[in-house]
């Protein structure tokens, strides 16, 4: 199969945003109608370096296909792989380091022999239109299936095709080449082989479908009084009424096929032409989730956000409660009553030595008194002690001999003449001196007393 292109058409506009990070290859200034490959890339917004991302990706991947392109001129997946993975390479030599990784999404078609080559990654788009099916619809025979989460939510019925038209999200999305990933992003391949004269291919940023639904891309490309040139004008004039983002598309009009497919092993399901009346949906597992700029957070998602941690912190409040229960709160009890224990048993010891101490001081004076009875006794019965009586100025004297001892009378001559009255019998001296050092009983010690 021998594919001929008319002029390959493009713009690409910044919109309103600060920078333009989008990219097209070759250089639109110098593509011509035999070039074989066209490719579009769109940097990430909001991470840095998003153009170079996109211009390294671009450049890469087409010099790379346009350098390899099989002797027998029919271009297969693995050659696709081939390339991919060399453009990978070269977005890891231009890796920053930065946190947010600088990354692009990829479209890219290449014309060969075996069909055309269709390959994306991320939420840019490849549209094939045949006008000569208008009538039946809008004309476009296939698209690419966006790597975004709104089209994974829309697959999975979350959400309609109404909802995913205002979708908070939809600048989010799941596969992009960028320097270092653990798994490279791959990319989705397909090969098309119903091609006809007058056909259409289109690559666009999402920029491009802010403003340009499927309907009015097909209503302009499939408009017979349009050339080509003023079908790109139209495209470009609707997306200036209002477009924010960066928007930048290739059209490729398919001019003359002759001959048949050369034939090649299917490495996707082929491709039939077919007219697409809605947005195409397809089951995506992203690898990852880029955020090609800051996006709002749905009231729903934040709702059920919400609800989770407050069931968190309910389930986190009432485990620590149960174990405060359990173990916490019966450690403080036995731990509180432990001082009540010890401290009774400790007053009533002491209380106990207290009375014991009072107890021995009152046995100690009743055995004093004890011994000076027993003193005074001896004292009194015995005539040789030389005792005299107390209080009239008598001294005792003992000496060293061992016997009687010697009294020394009073030195007064008055008391020497007086008649002796102190009485003879023994039994009345020990009555006398019992009488003269009687002293006051002590009471009983109080062994209830308290401290």
């Amino acid at each position: 199969m021998n594919i001929s292109i008319q002029s390959p058409l493009s713009f690409s506009e910044i919109g309103r945003k600060d920078n333009q990070e989008d990219y097209l290859w070759p250089d639109p200034n110098m593509a011509t109608d035999r070039n074989r490959v066209f490719i579009m890339c769109d940097g990430i917004g909001g991470h840095d370096f998003g153009e170079v991302a996109s211009s390294t990706a671009a450049n890469a991947l087409g010099t790379y296909i346009t350098n390899n392109m099989p002797e027998d001129g029919v271009f297969t997946k693995e050659d696709f792989e081939k390339a991919l993975s060399y453009t990978y390479d070269e977005i890891d030599k231009k890796d920053t380091g930065a946190e947010n990784k600088m990354g692009t999404t990829m479209t890219c078609i290449v014309l060969h022999k075996g069909g055309v080559l269709v390959a994306h990654i991320g939420d840019s788009r490849i549209y094939h239109v045949r006008p000569s099916l208008a009538s039946k619809g809008t004309g476009i025979i296939f698209q690419t299936a966006d790597h975004s989460l709104v089209n994974e939510l829309l697959n999975s019925g979350e959400i309609t095709e109404e909802e995913a038209k205002n979708f908070p999200q939809k600048n989010v999305i799941t596969r992009a080449i960028q320097p270092h990933l653990e798994r490279r992003h791959k990319a989705d391949i397909h090969n098309i082989t119903d091609i006809e004269n007058g056909d259409y291919f289109f690559l666009c940023s999402d920029g491009v479908l802010e403003r340009v639904s499927n309907d009015i891309l097909g209503s302009i490309i499939c408009n017979e009084t349009l050339s080509d040139k003023g079908k790109i004008l139209k495209i470009k004039e609707v997306c200036a009424e209002g477009t924010y983002d960066n928007h930048t598309c290739w059209l490729i009009p398919i001019k003359n096929v002759v001959g048949e497919a050369t034939t090649i092993v299917p490495t996707e399901e082929s491709v039939i032409a077919d007219t697409i009346d809605n947005e195409p949906v397809a089951t995506i597992q992203p690898q990852a989730i880029t955020y090609k700029e800051e996006a709002k957070v749905p009231k729903e998602a934040k709702r059920k956000t919400l609800q989770q941690a407050f069931f968190l912190v309910v389930l986190a409040i009432a485990v620590g409660i149960t174990a405060f229960l359990l173990f916490g709160g019966k450690k403080d009890v036995e731990q509180a009553a432990a001082p009540t224990q010890t401290l009774t048993p400790k007053i009533s010891e002491d209380r106990k030595s207290g009375g014991d101490a009072l107890k021995r001081d009152g046995d100690k004076q009743n055995a004093k008194q004890v011994a000076a009875r027993e003193q005074a006794t001896q004292r009194a019965t015995n005539p040789k002690a030389g005792i005299t009586a107390p209080n009239k100025g008598a001294t005792f004297q003992q000496h060293g001999k061992a016997g009687a001892p010697q009294v020394t009378p009073p030195q007064n001559p008055e008391e020497n003449g007086k008649e002796n009255t102190q009485p003879t019998d023994p039994k009345e001296k020990v009555k006398k001196l019992l009488k003269e050092n009687e002293s006051p009983k002590l009471s009983e010690p109080n062994n209830q007393q308290e401290i």
